[in-house]
């Protein structure tokens, strides 16, 4: 099976801190795989260091990763923004403030497509086609980020990353933050623009339901390190890590009221 992604034994410093030691994973082409862990584990660092969007004072000390066969680790950083958004994008955690909060919605998405070259004629019409894409109207396009819900918002912002077609999409807990009913459309809706475009997904999740409900691989990640990987039927019905045990013994399940096992 061919590669969107492969990380291969990265490590990524901040100060004297560790904060990712020697990971390895893959995303194969057309496929979901939700990166499992709790808050703090290194799950949207490793993301950002797949776009060359690391902090201030965070290094890659060593490893690789391959987006299509291509190193982004020795690219300058000229090369990387001229593959974020084509390559891959990123649709990030809380959109209320990565949207730019006195740019009307449509603006900061043609925006995007126009720093790759796109003509403004063809962005408008991108735009549209967008929208329509996620399930909402062009009109919501000359809103401001505040006058749209967060499952709008959330929309919007998966709408934007995939504007340029990338071959990967990263998304960092988009449902976090939202009520039961828009989390599943927003989960619905990913899985079925998957499915038409056949783009290959990174999804970033704390909650193994959600896991359970979108991907069909998994890498379950703790302090920094991948402590288990593999197909989710294999991860969720075998799970050879304590860890994983916890964070499966951790979802709800209808009528259970036994305690949950801590993460």
């Amino acid at each position: 099976m061919d590669t969107t992604l492969r990380i291969d034994s990265l490590t990524v410093d901040i100060g004297p801190g560790r904060v990712i030691d020697g990971i390895s994973f893959e995303v194969a082409e057309g496929r979901i795989l939700g990166l499992v862990g709790e808050s703090g584990s290194g799950k949207t660092m490793t993301a950002l260091a797949v776009l060359g969007l690391l902090p201030e004072g965070a290094v890659i000390r060593s490893g690789q990763v391959l987006l299509k066969g291509n190193d982004i680790v020795p690219m300058s950083p000229e090369e990387r923004r001229r593959l974020r958004g084509k390559k891959a994008a990123m649709s990030f955690q809380e959109p209320f403030t990565a949207f730019n909060p006195v740019m009307r919605i449509g603006e900061q998405v043609t925006e995007a497509m126009r720093a790759h070259g796109m003509s403004r004629a063809g962005a408008e019409k991108r735009l549209a086609e967008l929208s329509r894409m996620v399930k909402l109207s062009p009109g919501i396009c000359r809103h401001y980020p505040h006058e749209l819900s967060g499952g709008e918002r959330q929309r919007m912002m998966i709408a934007m990353a995939l504007s340029c077609g990338p071959d990967l999409l990263i998304l960092d807990e988009p449902t976090t933050a939202l009520d039961v009913s828009v989390q599943k459309h927003i989960l619905d809706l990913v899985s079925e623009l998957q499915r038409r475009k056949k783009f290959s997904v990174l999804f970033i999740t704390h909650d193994f339901s959600v896991v359970n409900k979108i991907a069909d691989d998994v890498a379950v990640m703790k302090e920094g390190r991948i402590v288990e990987k593999g197909s989710k039927d294999k991860v969720l019905k075998a799970p050879g890590h304590e860890y994983t045990r916890k964070l499966i013994g951790c979802i709800p399940r209808l009528g259970d009221t036994r305690k949950r096992l801590p993460v």
